[in-house]
C-alpha cells in the first residue's frame, strides 16, 4: 500500500520557522529600547526616528509577505514586535529638569508675568509654518477665516503678510529672524510695553556662526567647525520671541513665538540633533517665566518620536494640545498625506485645549488650529500627549 507523504515540515525548518518569528519579535523591541533614551543627541538616532513611517510600512510589507507563505507565527511575531515598539516610543518620557541659563530679560518678564491678571475666556490660536507658500490674497482669506486671537507664522520672507491680516482682523503684528526665515506673530488686540518699547522680547536660541546659548551642553569644536556663516545657512536658525499681549475679551496672555532649529543642507544631521536639544531647553525656560497662562506656539519641526525632547518640554509645564499630522500636505506641489505634526501649541497648567484641527492650506505644511479654555481654580491640571 503506497504510503501518503507527510505535510509536516521537517524538525529543522520549523526550527528555522521559530527561530525566525522570535526574532522578528525581539529585534524590533530592542531597536525601540535602544533609541528611546535619549532620542535626539545622534545623527543616526534622529535619522531613524524621523524614517519611523518608512519602518512602520517595511513592517506591514513584511507582514503581508509572511502571510501570502503562511508562515503564521512569524506574521504574528513581527506585528506584535513592531506594534510594541511604536508604543514604546511614542510613550511619553517622565518630565526633565530645566536647565540654566542665562535669558538677558529673565527678571523683566517674570516681574510682568506676576502683575499679569489671568486670561478670563476661551483662546483660539493658529500655528503654521508657510515656507514655500504662496501667501497671496487667498491664503489671507483662509486665516482670516478661522478667527485667531494669536497667530504665529513662522518661514517668512518678511513682516507683510501678517501685516495685512492685522489691517483686516485689526490687531497688530510684529517679525523677528533673519530676513527669508522670519517668525511673524499676530495678536487680536495689541502688545503691552511692560518696560519694552517694543513689547517684546526676542532670543535668538542658535544661529550662524553661533552654538547653542546653553554653556553646559555647547557642541564641541568640530560641530562648530560645521556651523554655516553664510546668508543660505539662516534658515537653519532657532529663535523666539516673548510677548504680552492683551486679547480682545480674553485679556493678558503671556506668549512665546518660536521656531526651532531646522534641519537642511547647510546643517548636518549631528549638529541639528545637538542644536534641536538645546533649543528646546531654551524654549523650556523662556516659557517657564510666563507662569501658569503662558502658551508656547511656533515650529518645533521634529517627530512625536523625539520624546527626549518632549520630555524637556514637559519639564516645564507645558502640556501639548495635540492634533492631527499637519506635514507633509503636498509634495512638489501634489496632495500627499500628513505623516507628522510639526506645529505644536504649548500651553501652561492654567489651560486645557478643547479641540485642535488641521487646517486645509495648498502647502506643505497644514497650520494648526488649537481652542483653549482657562481652567477653574479647583480643576486638575491636564496632561495631554496625542502622539
Amino acid at each position: 500500500m503506497a504510503m501518503t507523504p507527510s505535510r509536516q515540515p521537517p524538525r529543522r525548518q520549523r526550527g528555522w520557522h521559530r527561530g525566525l518569528a522570535a526574532t522578528l519579535l525581539v529585534a524590533p523591541l530592542l531597536a525601540a529600547l535602544l533609541l528611546r533614551p535619549d532620542a535626539s543627541t545622534g545623527r543616526w538616532v534622529g535619522l531613524l526616528l524621523l524614517a519611523e513611517p518608512l519602518l512602520i510600512g517595511l513592517a506591514s510589507y513584511t507582514m503581508l509577505i509572511l502571510l501570502s507563505r503562511r508562515w503564521w507565527l512569524s506574521a504574528v511575531s513581527v506585528t506584535i514586535g513592531s506594534a510594541t515598539a511604536v508604543a514604546l516610543l511614542h510613550a511619553p518620557g517622565a518630565p526633565r529638569p530645566i536647565a540654566e541659563l542665562e535669558i538677558p530679560w529673565a527678571d523683566q518678564v517674570s516681574a510682568c508675568a506676576q502683575q499679569n491678571e489671568l486670561p478670563s475666556a476661551p483662546l483660539r490660536v493658529l500655528s503654521w509654518n508657510a515656507t514655500g507658500a504662496a501667501l497671496d490674497d487667498a491664503a489671507l482669506d483662509l486665516l482670516l477665516e478661522q478667527r485667531p486671537d494669536i497667530a504665529v507664522v513662522t518661514g517668512l520672507q518678511d513682516g507683510a503678510f501678517l501685516e495685512r491680516l492685522a489691517e483686516v482682523l485689526p490687531g497688530e503684528s510684529l517679525s523677528f529672524g533673519s530676513r527669508g526665515d522670519q517668525v511673524g506673530l499676530f495678536v487680536r488686540g495689541a502688545f503691552i510695553d511692560c518696560g519694552d518699547e517694543a513689547g517684546a522680547w526676542p532670543l535668538t536660541i542658535f544661529g550662524p556662526g553661533q552654538g547653542p546659548i546653553l554653556a553646559d551642553y555647547a557642541l564641541d569644536q568640530d560641530d562648530q567647525a560645521q556651523l554655516p556663516d553664510d546668508h543660505a545657512a539662516r534658515r537653519t536658525s532657532g529663535q523666539l520671541v516673548f510677548a504680552f499681549p492683551h486679547i480682545q475679551g480674553v485679556g493678558t496672555v503671556p506668549v512665546v513665538a518660536y521656531q526651532l532649529p531646522t534641519h537642511s543642507s547647510h546643517l548636518g544631521s549631528d549638529t541639528w540633533t545637538h542644536a534641536v536639544r538645546d533649543g528646546s531647553r531654551a524654549l523650556a525656560a523662556a516659557a517657564a517665566l510666563g507662569g501658569p497662562s503662558v502658551v508656547a506656539v511656533g515650529h518645533l519641526g521634529i517627530p512625536p518620536t523625539f520624546q527626549h525632547t518632549l520630555a524637556v518640554l514637559r519639564g516645564a509645564g507645558l502640556h501639548d494640545a495635540g492634533g492631527p499630522p499637519t506635514w507633509p500636505a503636498t509634495v512638489r506641489g501634489l496632495p500627499f498625506l500628513p505623516l507628522f505634526r510639526m506645529e505644536r501649541v504649548l500651553s501652561g497648567p492654567g489651560w486645557r485645549a478643547r479641540s485642535a484641527v488641521a487646517v486645509d492650506m495648498p502647502s506643505a505644511h497644514k497650520p494648526l488650529l488649537v481652542q483653549l479654555e482657562r481652567l477653574q481654580d479647583d480643576e486638575p491640571t491636564p496632561f495631554r500627549d496625542n502622539d
